[in-house]
């Protein structure tokens, strides 16, 4: 698996998409805060010592983008030009392939309806910063994020992801 950050990452494969994520495939992965597009390069690897392994969200290809050969091409390349992996991955995936994913926070009916209600002010204020359209968690000062949780927790607000489309679909015929 390879993002477009130095080094590789291993991540697992979840038993639901077990004989799915082959190599090759375009997967959605955790990154951080966020979900960005990896590409599965091994389907068997012992990861490091130590490595806690996070499951792989979702495949997003039917069929995998990349050959084995182009992805052990792909790979040579980042190796033998000191390169970023990603990198590589991303010039030989199609223009706008990519997909991104990041935790968002939006605001419920019943939430609307609690701006005017007799919430203490701080709440509200919080509601308020929802009205205009979903906020993204990854943003949100530890603070903020304490004084959500309680919004969260009665239904005011909803935790849900967004996701970035990729701009064009990659297809197994083009490769």
């Amino acid at each position: 698996m390879t993002v477009a950050a130095p080094g590789r990452y291993h991540y697992r494969v979840p038993s639901r998409l077990a004989g799915t994520a082959r190599v090759g495939s375009r997967v959605l992965v955790r990154f951080g805060n966020t979900k960005v597009t990896g590409v599965v390069v091994r389907d068997h690897a012992t990861p490091p010592p130590g490595i806690k392994l996070i499951d792989i969200g979702e495949v997003l290809d039917d069929e995998p983008s990349l050959s084995v050969e182009l992805v052990e091409l792909c790979l040579w390349i980042a190796d033998y030009y000191e390169s970023v992996p990603g990198e590589v991955f991303r010039g030989a995936l199609p223009a706008g392939s990519g997909v991104k994913a990041k935790k968002v926070l939006v605001l419920t009916e019943a939430g609307r309806v609690a701006i005017e209600g007799a919430l203490p002010a701080r709440q509200r204020a919080l509601l308020a910063r929802l009205e205009d359209g979903p906020l993204a968690m990854a943003n949100l000062p530890p603070p903020v994020k304490r004084g959500l949780a309680p919004l969260i927790e009665s239904g005011l607000v909803v935790e849900m992801e967004a996701r970035e489309a990729a701009r064009a679909r990659s297809s197994a015929s083009a490769w």
